[in-house]
């Protein structure tokens, strides 16, 4: 394949992900198969340095960053696809394995739901509860968002945003609401009080 036509299938998967058109999982399988096709290795054209950044970041718990590669450093893991992160429906989420005060939860990535917040998750046992991970407030969407009912416990908390599969797909859900549900930069501003990036997600901390 020439290298014209490796690009334009780049960018044309890029956008037909980016709009919506295929789900994360038909997008990394793409990217597999073309680069197989071409005897590339994945993880040298995506510059996976981040990883090690992230990891000299973490040490000095200074992280405070916006995650933009989304392509794993171990082709297996992405070609595996836990049975955690992939739902039935063909749209990825993340399920904690630990469970919170009241029940274990699930965040949606293509969740266009923006209440209580992006991403929020949704209790599994708890069905009718949503937790915002951002204020650890857990609300009872019978009563609605205007109080919360208790907060999650910070230990909980601190165990996702830690969780770098929590974290990416948090990113994914921001961008899916900036890509194809039209959110303004102001909405980020009111909701999370960000003058900058909407992708800044909160520092990892130590246990």
């Amino acid at each position: 394949m020439t290298e014209e036509a490796f690009s334009t299938f780049l960018y044309f998967t890029d956008t037909s992900y980016d709009y919506g058109l295929i789900t994360r999982k038909k997008y990394i399988a793409r990217l597999i198969n073309i680069f197989r096709i071409n005897g590339m290795d994945i993880h040298e054209y995506y510059n996976i340095k981040e990883k090690d950044d992230e990891k000299r970041e973490y040490e000095n718990n200074e992280i405070d960053e916006e995650i933009t590669t989304e392509i794993e450093s171990d082709t297996s893991q992405i070609v595996k696809l836990s049975t955690e992160f992939y739902a039935i429906d063909n749209v990825l989420y993340f399920s904690t394995i630990k469970k919170g005060k009241y029940c274990k939860w699930r965040f949606h990535e293509t969740d266009a739901d923006d209440k209580p917040s992006i991403p929020h998750g949704h209790g599994i046992e708890k069905a009718d509860y949503k937790l915002d991970p951002y204020t650890s407030k857990i609300y009872d969407i019978k009563k609605g968002f205007d109080k919360e009912i208790s907060k999650e416990d910070d230990e909980f908390i601190v165990y996702l945003w830690n969780n770098e599969d929590f974290r990416r797909l948090a990113t994914l859900n921001i961008k899916h609401h900036i890509n194809n549900l039209n959110k303004h930069s102001l909405y980020w501003t009111n909701y999370r009080g960000l003058t900058h990036s909407p992708y800044k997600l909160p520092k990892r901390r130590k246990r």
